[in-house]
Formats: C-alpha cells, sequence, structure tokens
C-alpha cells in the first residue's frame, strides 16, 4: 500500500480510504458485530495511518455513532486513525418513527436527518459530529453534497441564497482550520461541476469525486479538472466507484433506483453486461477493475472503497494495490467502453 501526504495536513495516508456509508445502514442494516468486525480488520490489514470517510448524513449520525463507541475502545491504536468528516446534515427526530431523507436509500433508522449548510450550520455539524465521535475531532472537513443543495432551489433568487450559504459553510471550514480544529478542508460533491467553481473560489486540500471519474464515466472536459487539480496541487479522493454498486451486480446506480424499460436503464445493463464479460474473460472481478481506473489518474490521492464484510476487506486493499493486464485496458478502449484509457 503506498502512502502520502493528503494536501497540506503532513500526514501520510494511504491510497484506500475506508469508506463507512455500510455503518450507517446503506441499502440493508449489518449486525453490529459485523460492523465493529470491519473497522477492527482495517487496523490489521494496514500498518500505517487509516484514512476513514464518513458524513452526518450516513444514517443520520449512526456511521459517526459506531466510528466513535469502536475508536474509544482502541484507546492508543486510535491514534492512527484519521477522520474525513463531510458536515452538512444533523439528527433530528423522526415523526411517527418514519425517515425523510432519501427513505429508500437507509434502513432501520432510530432518527431523521435535516440537511443544515449555512456559516453557523457548519458549527452545528461539527459540534455534533465531534459528539458522536466520543471527542475524536475529525482531521479533515468538507461540505456534504452542496450540489444537491443547489439543485434543490425552487428558483433563481433561491439558488443564489444557497450559494451564499455554501459560501458562508466554507468560510466557518476554514476558521476550524486556521485555529487548529482540523488540518485540512475539501469538499465532497457528486456534481464535479460545483466542485470546480468551488475550487475557484477557495484553496481546498482535496477534492472528493463521487459517481464521476469511473470507468463507466470519464468525460474530457472532467479529465481537464483532473488535470487543473493535479497542476494545483490539490489532491482527488475518488469515491463511488461503481455508481452506487450498479457496475458490480446491484440494481441501484448512483444511489437512485433506475427506471425498468427506459432507454438508460437499457443502455446501463448492456454496457454492464459487456464490461462484465470482459473482466471475465481477463479472470479479473469487476470492481478490481473499476477501483484501478478511479486510481489510475494523476492527482488521485486515494479511492474511497466500503466493505460490508471483514473478510472482504483483505480483497478492497488488493483491489487497490494488485495491477490489471494491460490488454484488458486495450480491449475496453477498442469495444468503445471506455473513452480514455490512462494506461497507455
Amino acid at each position: 500500500m503506498k502512502y502520502s501526504k493528503l494536501g497540506n495536513s503532513g500526514i501520510e495516508l494511504p491510497q484506500l480510504t475506508f469508506g463507512t456509508s455500510f455503518l450507517g445502514n446503506l441499502y440493508r442494516e449489518i449486525a453490529r458485530e459485523e460492523k465493529s468486525a470491519i473497522i477492527q480488520e482495517w487496523l490489521a490489514q494496514l500498518t500505517g495511518n487509516i484514512l476513514v470517510d464518513t458524513a452526518g448524513k450516513y444514517g443520520a449520525g449512526l456511521s459517526l455513532e459506531i466510528l466513535g463507541e469502536e475508536i474509544e475502545l482502541l484507546e492508543n491504536e486510535g491514534d492512527r486513525v484519521y477522520i474525513s468528516n463531510k458536515l452538512g446534515w444533523r439528527r433530528c427526530s423522526a415523526a411517527n418513527r418514519a425517515v425523510s431523507f432519501e427513505p429508500e436509500v437507509w434502513v432501520n433508522l432510530k432518527h431523521d436527518a435535516t440537511q443544515d449548510i449555512s456559516y453557523q450550520g457548519m458549527y452545528r455539524c461539527w459540534e455534533e459530529g465531534c459528539e458522536l465521535l466520543k471527542g475524536k475531532k475529525p482531521a479533515f472537513v468538507s461540505v456534504h453534497d452542496p450540489d444537491e443543495y443547489l439543485a434543490n432551489a425552487e428558483n433563481t433568487h433561491d439558488k443564489a441564497r444557497r450559494w451564499e450559504d455554501i459560501l458562508g459553510a466554507y468560510q466557518a471550514l476554514f476558521e476550524m482550520k486556521e485555529r487548529g480544529d482540523t488540518l485540512g478542508v475539501g469538499i465532497g460533491s457528486k456534481d464535479w461541476l460545483v466542485a470546480k467553481e468551488l475550487s475557484n473560489h477557495f484553496d481546498l486540500d482535496w477534492v472528493m469525486l463521487a459517481n464521476s471519474l469511473t470507468v463507466l464515466h470519464h468525460p474530457p472536459e472532467l479529465l481537464d479538472f483532473v488535470s487543473q487539480l493535479n497542476r494545483s496541487k490539490t489532491a482527488i479522493i475518488n469515491s463511488a466507484l461503481f455508481h452506487g454498486g450498479f457496475l458490480v451486480g446491484g440494481s441501484f446506480f448512483d444511489y437512485a433506483p433506475l427506471k425498468k424499460g427506459s432507454q438508460r436503464h437499457t443502455w446501463l445493463h448492456h454496457w454492464r453486461s459487456q464490461f462484465n464479460d470482459i473482466c471475465h474473460k481477463f479472470d479479473q472481478h469487476p470492481a478490481h477493475v473499476a477501483t484501478q481506473y478511479g486510481l489510475a489518474f494523476q492527482g488521485v490521492h486515494s479511492v474511497a472503497l466500503n466493505s460490508t464484510k471483514s473478510d472482504r476487506v483483505l480483497e478492497n486493499i488488493q483491489f487497490v494495490t494488485d495491477f490489471i493486464p494491460a490488454d484488458l485496458w486495450n480491449q475496453l478502449s477498442q469495444e468503445g467502453l471506455i473513452q480514455y484509457n490512462p494506461f497507455k
């Protein structure tokens, strides 16, 4: 496993970032004992520092809560766990025990979540996150889903107001960094164009791309942005490489169900079938291929992967460390499944 410094933090962190949406019951609930075993396996399989990506949105704080409980039990061993917390969502009471935010994504939750993106909102999210983490301060912070916040604007005036909220949120995050509460500030966004706009306003330490720079989706204009980030020494954490699990057999695409019979549904299933056939021809797991593609670009510091079983943590590490035969990439290119081959 290769390690390098993330942004200006001076902390050596691995090419694999451990995602934690599974701790928040993404799609299904995993036994509490298994969640604990997965975290223990992170520490057993990597001897250096560990980077963990989480968010108040994940299970309405459940992911943060479990991380806090587990890290507290680790005692000194927990010192090598560095947490990146995406701020923008806080816990609230679930009316009639029903969850209003992304009800088809998160299951069996005791709390609901409310979006809170603003200058003061960041401080509220920070304080709640530290409380759920049992006092452990996140080493890195970012605004979570600013793209979705903008997309939900009712009109042009509302969108302008929401943009001011986001700018205020970043003012708060950089204040936290200046006073030493956190080591670095970044962004987590599914819409890379919003990440690009914010990178023009702020000197970000890193950008987390989600559902964007993948083996399926890598348009030329996105590759130009990746090159721009690399030139400015802004690290990239590449996440959601499987488009919400779809590329590896899931029924959700980008965390939303596909409409059966639609042109998009048909095209995506056809692409996945061809992709899987080529992967199997070369005896490679589709998740391994997708991971290596997401890691291949200059400027990508690490890829974020989730594992819902403790015995799969080592496999995720191998997805990062083990290379793919060049002939596989050539065939994906020849069949038109990838428009850009970074392995040439």
